[in-house]
């Protein structure tokens, strides 16, 4: 279940170019950007998608998204089999709705039809990100063992290679981390098999059919067939991928849907919304940093690393103080003690923005090449030529010591 998720509004698409899937374990992905197939533009069918097993509704709440049920159905609320507990609200006894359900709540009144269905997450936002929270550390990928099935130089190619042709294609953010986790979550489960290039190479496509599938219908504007097709150069047989598109569903026991750091992101930024509009795009660069490094990316609870990019990014364009009390007041409604994190995150973030800005990790370099690229743009607000901000403690922002 996504709580907050991009708004409908189709973007325009011409022809797209699509770069193309490594070819091997160690492919030079330095030219791929130029080296570019043209996407027809004519689209005469969609393949039928995998459903999610939260989503039981047969259309997506404007908030919710493209895969949330609708509140006609709130007993059957679940997130990847966690409960929503649909006690945690004002009538179950809470002393007072959080400022988030207020937030919503407050917005029932308004003439926008989109802001009156978001005023329906006010009953259900507080325990849903609970829900989110214990979802995502359930199936959070052991970094150990996802590097004994994929070596570190690997993913950081796999990597690369989504950013740039989610990026060419247009395709959203959601799918590109969508795609990012159930590649992790499957090299975990796949320690005692052999990963030969050919494999990879389905692996990876097959990640994205899911993430197309199981994302935004915005971003199936082209067959999938002609996508995957195209993103294999023509060489990988769309059957084989969908065979490993199924392999890769066994393996995860059909549980593909887990909330990824990038739905944290959108739901602590619910009532942040009125900041400096680079402070979003920053945040959403900082967390697209952090996908290089494994080690970081899952170091802490998905909701932490959600909030200590939005605490940087707010820092660096002079956030008023006020913001800060907000986004801890929302975090800690994913857990207690995830507040006792932030700090910490914050700091290890910023060292690996200094980082990949200094070049100081030739590993990293392709990388973080095409992410600048990628968010130099106007539409992301330039946010990769943002200097980092000197190393200073970000606790007395938070009231600690």
């Amino acid at each position: 279940l996504r709580l907050l998720s991009r708004r409908a509004g189709g973007r325009q698409r011409a022809e797209a170019g699509l770069p193309m899937a490594p070819t091997s374990k160690r492919s030079n992905m330095e030219g791929s950007a130029h080296d570019l197939i043209s996407l027809a533009s004519t689209a005469d069918g969609q393949n039928s998608v995998v459903s999610r097993s939260s989503s039981s509704a047969d259309e997506a709440s404007p908030l919710l998204g493209h895969h949330g049920p609708s509140f006609g159905t709130l007993s059957a609320l679940t997130v990847e089999g966690i409960p929503v507990d649909e006690e945690a609200g004002p009538d179950a006894g809470e002393p007072s709705p959080s400022a988030l359900s207020q937030h919503f709540a407050a917005l029932r009144h308004l003439p926008s039809l989109e802001a009156r269905a978001d005023a329906s997450l006010a009953e259900v936002s507080d325990s849903v990100l609970r829900a989110m929270h214990k979802s995502s550390e359930r199936y959070k990928p052991s970094v150990k063992m996802m590097l004994k099935g994929t070596p570190l130089t690997d993913r950081q190619e796999h990597v690369d290679w989504l950013v740039q042709a989610f990026d060419v294609m247009h395709f959203s953010d959601v799918a590109l981390f969508d795609a990012a986790l159930v590649l992790d979550r499957h090299s975990a489960n796949s320690i005692e098999e052999h990963m030969s290039s050919s494999i990879s190479q389905r692996n990876l496509l097959a990640a994205v059919c899911l993430a197309l599938k199981l994302g935004s219908r915005e971003d199936m504007v082209h067959p999938l067939r002609q996508v995957v097709t195209h993103l294999g150069r023509d060489q990988i047989p769309f059957g084989d991928v969908l065979h490993a598109e199924l392999m890769m569903l066994q393996k995860l026991k059909f549980c593909v849907s887990t909330p990824t750091a990038r739905d944290f992101l959108e739901a602590l930024s619910a009532r942040l919304q009125n900041l400096d509009r680079r402070c979003m795009s920053l945040s959403e660069f900082l967390l697209q940093l952090t996908l290089v490094d494994p080690h970081l990316h899952y170091r802490y609870p998905h909701c932490v690393l959600a909030a200590a990019v939005l605490a940087l990014a707010m820092f660096a364009t002079a956030a008023p103080p006020d913001a800060y009390g907000a986004l801890l007041e929302d975090l800690a409604l994913h857990d207690d003690e995830a507040e006792n994190d932030l700090v910490p995150c914050c700091a290890d973030v910023h060292d690996l923005w200094v980082q990949a800005l200094s070049r100081q990790d030739s590993a990293m370099q392709p990388y973080v090449q095409h992410l600048c690229a990628k968010f130099e743009h106007a539409s992301r607000n330039s946010v990769s030529s943002v200097t980092p901000p000197k190393r200073v403690s970000l606790a007395p922002l938070f009231g600690s010591p």
